[in-house]
Order: structure tokens, then sequence, then C-alpha cells
């Protein structure tokens, strides 16, 4: 079976983009342990800037490399990629949010060439965390499902929830700054080689 990787543009003074979290969550709630959500808070970019209550900068380096390198120039928030493939009308690879839930339920059921992790997961996936170097050792087992012949990367990041961060909203009018929002699926680091 495929989990589909949303990866979410999205920032703290975006007073859209609770919705779009929302969003994801119901997502979620459809296809329970099958999505992979990755919020990208890229820098230079006034929406995901720190609010006047945010107390820590969610915005990273390797943020602003993925929305560059893989989606070009990010042009709304909340947006998002979906297993990186082109879709919606005009078809782009940066989705609108009223076309998410359609979009992941058209690549759910598509055939996964390549199984990353599956029961049990620590067979596929499994870190090691060394507290005296501050290092940490990731190691992945992919199995092909059929015959491929493309070209194969792998990433390796990590993604931290229950972030309390102050949020911009517009829900409900006018918009205000919710200062104990839970933020969820934030990309903190690319760990692996490029």
């Amino acid at each position: 079976d495929r989990n589909v990787v949303i990866e979410e543009f999205t920032g703290v003074s975006c007073s859209n983009c609770p919705k779009g979290h929302a969003t994801i969550a119901s997502i979620e709630a459809n296809y329970p342990g099958r999505i992979i959500a990755i919020g990208l808070y890229e820098k230079n970019n006034a929406n995901t800037d720190p609010n006047p209550c945010t107390k820590q900068d969610l915005r990273t380096e390797d943020a602003s490399i993925i929305c560059g390198a893989i989606f070009g120039s990010v042009s709304q928030l909340p947006g998002a990629g979906i297993d990186r493939v082109i879709a919606g009308s005009p078809p782009s690879i940066q989705l609108d949010r009223s076309i998410w839930p359609a979009q992941v339920d058209a690549r759910i059921g598509v055939t996964a060439p390549v199984n990353v992790s599956k029961a049990p997961v620590s067979m596929y996936i499994n870190s090691q965390y060394d507290a005296a170097s501050r290092i940490v050792t990731v190691t992945v087992r992919s199995v092909f499902t059929q015959a491929f012949n493309k070209g194969v990367r792998l990433t390796v990041g990590v993604v931290e929830d229950s972030i309390i961060e102050a949020q911009e909203d517009n829900n409900p009018l006018p918009v205000h700054f919710d200062t104990i929002y839970v933020q969820n699926h934030v990309l903190r680091a690319i760990i692996s080689q490029a």
C-alpha cells in the first residue's frame, strides 16, 4: 500500500494556514497511518516570518531548498505538493488546498514501486542516537516491488509534532494571534546526504 507524502507550504504569519492544517488533519483521519505530512516553513517569505508573538523560528534552510529546488517559487500559502506529482487545472506541482483531498484519494491507490516502511516498521527503519557524540545513525531498508529503471533518491528528515507556537489566524475575523496553537509535522532538518 502506498503512503502519500504531503509537503505543505505554511507559515506562522499566514492567517489562512490554519485551514491548511485542518485539511491535512482531515486527510490523516481518513487514511490513518498512510499520510506523511511535512510542514515546510521556508525563509524569505513574509508569511513564514515569525510573528510578533512567536517564541521560536520554525523556518529552516532545508525547507527553503526543497521549496526552491523542487517546487520553484512558492506562489501561495497554504499550498502543498502531493507526492511531487503535477495535477490540477492549470496543471501544477503546487496545489491549492481545495484539491488536496481529491489528489490524495487519487494517489493512495497507485501501486508503490518501493516499500520503505511496513509492519513492523522497526525492520525497515531503525535509528540509534549516541548521546555522548550527539550522532544519530539511521538505517533504511527498502524493497522494490516491481521492476524499476528510474533513478531513486532517499531523503531522511526530522519532523516534529506538538510544538506550541503562536499562529496568525483569521477565523474568527478579525485576524488575531493564537498564542497556544499546536504546530504539527514541522520539518526541522534533512539529515541525509544529497
